[in-house]
């Protein structure tokens, strides 16, 4: 059985000594895939107020537009994305689709444990507590790892494990943010939401934290059915992934 952050994409330091690592299902072939809500357009109706029901045939053809010919200024992470002769393999619909939806389905966990405001500072790991009612924790996290005997799991200690909780609990947070000032005309779309079908006429499209990511797939493709068919990738493949 492995142990520590052994093969993990590291993501910084914190009270500079500890190692914080992205989460494995944020990572591919190296690479990390991180939300971003820049990108920010919404077609809207006649008296301006953004088309919450447009159909899908016509959104899909909208995205196909709007992505590729309005792209950001990229991030360190993006622009190794489009540079990188590997990226290929990480920019297309299935693969977004598939991180997106498994990102919305880690992401129901937290919060686990509370973490004072200067735990970045300080790391001081007795102060830390679990999250009342929280799904998992680090007692539940060992058993499952111990009993089921997986020899490439990694077993963390429990700092490790807080590390790495902290880090996702970050990464929330931030994205609720970013979100907040990107969207204010829409509500937060979650896992729970999708699987219960509770999502509201105005909840965000699920493509809406993964758009620079499309956009850079799409760039790379001049036909623009070809990118239609990319988009409706990312969304089944979105849709099966948060479903399971």
């Amino acid at each position: 059985m492995k142990n520590g952050f052994a093969g993990r994409v590291p993501m910084g330091l914190i009270a500079g000594k500890y190692e914080i690592p992205w989460p494995e299902w944020m990572t591919l072939f190296g690479f990390v895939l991180q939300k971003d809500y820049r990108m920010n357009a919404f077609p809207e109706t006649s008296d301006g107020r953004p088309w919450y029901d447009i159909p899908d045939e016509e959104y899909f053809s909208w995205l196909a537009e709007y992505l590729p010919a309005n792209i950001p200024e990229l991030t360190p992470e993006q622009q190794k994305l489009r540079d990188d002769p590997e990226g290929y393999k990480v920019l297309n619909g299935l693969r977004i689709g598939d991180t997106g939806g498994l990102y919305e389905q880690e992401m129901m966990r937290y919060p686990m444990y509370e973490f004072p405001e200067d735990f970045g500072k300080t790391a001081d790991f007795s102060v830390v507590r679990k999250v009342e009612n929280a799904i998992f924790s680090y007692e539940e996290y060992h058993e499952m790892v111990v009993e089921n005997d997986f020899p490439e799991e990694p077993l963390l200690s429990r700092e490790e494990f807080l590390l790495e909780v902290y880090g996702c609990q970050r990464i929330c947070e931030e994205e609720e943010t970013q979100f907040a000032s990107f969207w204010p005309e829409f509500s937060k779309l979650g896992a729970f939401d999708v699987v219960f079908k509770m999502n509201a006429l105005a909840s965000e499209p699920p493509d809406a934290g993964w758009r620079t990511l499309l956009a850079l797939t799409l760039e790379k493709i001049p036909d623009r059915d070809a990118r239609i068919t990319e988009l409706e990738a990312f969304y089944r493949f979105w849709q099966e992934m948060i479903s399971k």
